[in-house]
């Protein structure tokens, strides 16, 4: 009887362990996403920077007055956001994975 109780046991913990490991799998690919979506975020705001920059340049070269930027201004701001957001979620993700990591060694 204690044989087949060490085997269940042990089937038990190799399955706590399995179904850890794919939680950190899960949050890992998550946070991969959550970081390319950041990444890709971040080339948009360098190139609506880059427009702004552009448009005030070649407005000064040529005497124009300057061009209105409110929209470029705005998409760069909600851009911000985002990335903002992104980071948010990462960390709780971490955060609810610490936990989980404490409560599975206890």
């Amino acid at each position: 009887m204690a044989f087949k109780d060490a085997i269940s046991k042990l089937g038990d913990s190799v399955k706590k362990t399995a179904d850890n490991i794919a939680e950190k799998s899960s949050d890992i690919a998550l946070i991969s996403k959550l970081n390319k979506s950041i990444k890709e975020e971040e080339d948009k705001i360098s190139k609506g920077l880059l427009e702004i920059g552009k448009n005030v340049y070649q407005n000064y070269v040529s005497g124009k007055e300057a061009v209105d930027l409110k929209s470029t201004c705005d998409s760069i701001t909600q851009m911000h956001k985002k990335i903002n957001n992104f980071k948010e979620q990462i960390e709780k993700i971490k955060a609810e994975s610490k936990n989980k990591n404490s409560k599975v060694s206890n």
